[in-house]
């Protein structure tokens, strides 16, 4: 939905958009239940240890935008307190906080300007002037090859 809000009007009849070969976007852990509580707290910061040579691959790493829709979930996991340790290429940049009507976005700029990292809240029940939101802030890396 982010791809298409951006490219609606750009995009010609039954064209397909491919908005995962410009984004990663996936859960930390592999642990899941119907509410993350239940899930014992060690065992997804266990499984969250166990990722993190995923995020610092260069599979992650090839891709210009990372979105990490978990909510204030980072701030729970002592590993995730920091994002920019997490994702490789953003460990010393500013983060800039985003709180306005739509809602709040953590966004973080590589310096070599080619990628972004944006923490959002979960996507389960936002809105879709929230989606714009986050679309016009992935926009600049889209195509980007």
């Amino acid at each position: 939905m982010i791809y298409d809000k951006e490219h609606e009007c750009k995009r010609k009849q039954n064209e397909i958009l491919d908005f995962f070969r410009h984004a990663f976007i996936m859960d930390f852990s592999q642990e899941y239940g119907k509410h993350s509580k239940d899930i014992s707290p060690q065992k997804r910061e266990d499984s969250i240890e166990n990722r993190l040579p995923l995020f610092h691959s260069a599979f992650v790493s090839h891709f210009p935008i990372i979105i990490v829709a978990s909510g204030h979930y980072v701030r729970d996991i002592p590993v995730l307190n920091d994002l920019r340790k997490v994702f490789p290429g953003f460990e010393d940049v500013e983060v800039e906080f985003i709180n306005d009507e739509h809602g709040w976005r953590n966004i973080h700029k590589s310096r070599d300007g080619k990628r972004i990292l944006i923490h959002t809240k979960h996507f389960a029940r936002i809105k879709d002037n929230y989606l714009h939101k986050i679309a016009e802030l992935c926009s600049p890396y889209l195509n980007k090859d």
